[in-house]
């Protein structure tokens, strides 16, 4: 019995001791981690790497360049399966012609691309397209073309393995039938172009186009045509004319233009209506026409990319609709011309709905930043009249007129650097901000892509590059930052590119107090704006340089002369002498008519002014 108590009391005394054993956590979740790795990886070993140059026949400051590669942009970043490095290289055929711009741009090419191969060329326009055929195996080694051109001047059987042509077609026809209705009492038709490359390849793709239509109108070409003239003419044409643009990207005197500048300036200066053929001239002006779409275009290039690049054979693709009638409302009232007197088919722009229920906080900010610039415009109106007042009212003391004179343009430089970060740092910023949730918005499908969004994006858009260029104009942020030479250059840059010229600075960057630096910057950016006005030179040279006691500031040009006794009335050099007199220096003019004009100035440095 005492026996079989025990074993009964330890087994039951065990039975209340059992604990189960917990097992560890851990190697499951290093197997739940371990699978999302390698579900990481898989996704990512999926995604397909290309690498794509698009070579255009052109610069970048033609507006249907840029136009044509965000389409194409936008496309091939839409696909989340492949990831596109995109590279892009300009000929600018029509700024360096020659030949030998061209072999040095294939040699560039070869070194640049000589490690770093893409998988895809995309060539824009014909030269372009040329270049490759002669080049392609030497540069780009294998890799496979997609040519964008006029459907025109291509025959698609003629073109070797790997291309793939992409082909639209402006129809200058299509618009002379346009205007015979529209405007039936023109028989006169002004074609508008000029002597550049692209000007020259659409006279010859078109020239069977007005051959067609001479029973109907006598043509008149603008190739031989300076800018100047071209808009004096577009001024004083009769009411039987219209004027047609193909291209001006070079006048007569070799001076280089943008297209979307001339298409604005002559809309402006014509009275007659002014037709185009493609929708980013459409954009820049004129009465419309029949309308390439360029963007759709470059979205149909990217879509040919990617089944290029998932190794699927494309055939040639004809863009036969992506174009249609479509005309400036605005213009149309200007001229005239009835709906009803459209081609059937056609569509409307420029209309202005009434968008405040939808779009008034967009609306409101556009609104601000005009308020904004309109203040600003008359606050520099409203110093400058209040110089002038003192000027006058002090006359009769040069030395107390001189120092006014000085203090008054330092606080009016202050004045503008104040508005100017203002403008930059607050009001830009704010746009880009409504800017960027609106695209959001689109992207997200909250707001449709209607034409009157777009058109409050493209208000945006132009309200923003208006503002940094009315800040930069307004006080240049380089000065205060690097220095004079720095601000001067870049002034003196924009101006060249503006207006055409070459411009160079020369000389070091001398450290000089704010009063010296802002002055000698006035007076170079006065200077060069007269320069811009009366000089028509092609060269412009600007040097700094300290010496012993003394900043030289010297401005040089080619252009043609002036008489210094005859100009000593107008309010720049009144400006420049006062400002030189005001920091106790001189001021010394060479004109040698017609081999140009030297300027030189002579100024205390900051030590021997104290």
């Amino acid at each position: 019995m005492p026996d079989t108590s025990r074993r009964h009391q330890r087994a039951a005394t065990g039975r209340l001791a059992y604990r189960p054993h917990r097992r560890s956590p851990w190697p499951v979740l290093l197997l739940v981690l371990f699978a999302l790795l390698l579900q990481t990886a898989a996704a990512h070993a999926a995604i397909s790497h290309k690498k794509l140059v698009i070579l255009s026949s052109y610069g970048f400051s033609s507006a249907g360049v840029q136009t044509l590669m965000r389409g194409i942009t936008e496309s091939v970043k839409q696909d989340d399966r492949t990831e596109v490095q995109i590279f892009t290289e300009f000929l600018d055929l029509d700024s360096f012609p020659s030949s030998g711009h061209t072999e040095r741009m294939v040699e560039m090419l070869k070194a640049k691309y000589a490690v770093n191969r893409p998988d895809l060329v995309v060539a824009v326009f014909r030269p372009a397209h040329d270049l490759l055929l002669r080049y392609r195996d030497s540069i780009f080694p294998g890799a496979p073309v997609i040519t964008f051109d006029l459907k025109r001047n291509f025959d698609v059987s003629q073109l070797p393995e790997g291309f793939t042509p992409v082909l639209g077609d402006l129809r200058p026809g299509a618009v002379l039938d346009a205007i015979a209705t529209m405007q039936p009492r023109v028989n006169k038709i002004v074609v508008v172009t000029g002597t550049g490359h692209l000007d020259r390849l659409f006279q010859t793709a078109f020239a069977g186009d007005f051959e067609s239509a001479s029973g109907r109108f006598s043509f008149s070409h603008t190739d031989r045509m300076s800018y100047e003239e071209l808009c004096a003419m577009a001024s004083k044409l009769p009411n039987d004319t219209a004027m047609l643009y193909l291209s001006f990207s070079r006048d007569r005197g070799g001076m280089t233009f943008v297209s979307r500048e001339v298409i604005k300036e002559l809309a402006q200066q014509a009275t007659v209506p002014l037709y185009v053929l493609w929708d980013t001239a459409a954009e820049s002006g004129g009465i419309g026409g029949y309308l390439f779409k360029l963007e759709e275009a470059g979205k149909t290039i990217g879509d040919v990319a990617l089944k290029r690049f998932r190794g699927e054979r494309t055939p040639p693709v004809l863009l036969d609709d992506n174009a249609g009638f479509m005309f400036n409302e605005h213009e149309l009232s200007r001229w005239g011309i009835s709906r009803s007197d459209l081609p059937p088919g056609s569509s409307l722009y420029n209309r202005q709905p009434n968008p405040w229920v939808e779009y008034r906080v967009y609306l409101v900010a556009v609104g601000i930043a005009l308020v904004l610039q309109s203040v600003t415009i008359a606050l520099l109106l409203k110093n400058r009249q209040r110089k002038r007042r003192v000027q006058e009212d002090l006359n009769s003391s040069r030395d107390q007129l001189a120092a006014l004179t000085a203090e008054l343009s330092l606080s009016e430089e202050r004045e503008r650097r104040k508005i100017a970060v203002a403008l930059h740092d607050k009001v830009v910023q704010n746009l880009a901000l409504g800017k960027m949730r609106l695209d959001q918005a689109m992207l997200k499908g909250v707001v449709a892509p209607e034409p009157a969004v777009i058109s409050v994006c493209r208000i945006l858009d132009v309200t923003m590059h208006d503002l940094r260029e009315l800040s930069t104009d307004l006080s240049s942020p380089l000065l205060y930052e690097f220095g004079l030479k720095a601000a001067i250059e870049d002034f003196g840059a924009r101006l060249s590119v503006e207006h055409g010229f070459d411009f160079a600075v020369n000389g070091d960057e001398l450290p000089l107090g704010e009063e010296l630096r802002i002055t000698l910057f006035q007076v170079a950016r006065e200077l060069l704006y007269n320069l811009v006005k009366h000089a028509r030179a092609s060269m412009v040279t600007v040097s700094v340089v300290g010496e012993p006691g003394w900043v030289v500031l010297e401005v040089e040009d080619n252009g043609v002369g002036f008489d210094p006794l005859t100009s000593k009335k107008g309010f720049g050099l009144q400006f420049i002498n006062q400002r030189v007199a005001s920091l106790g220096g001189s001021i010394n003019i060479t004109t040698n008519n017609p081999k140009g004009t030297q300027v030189l100035i002579k100024v205390p440095s900051d030590q021997e002014r104290k």
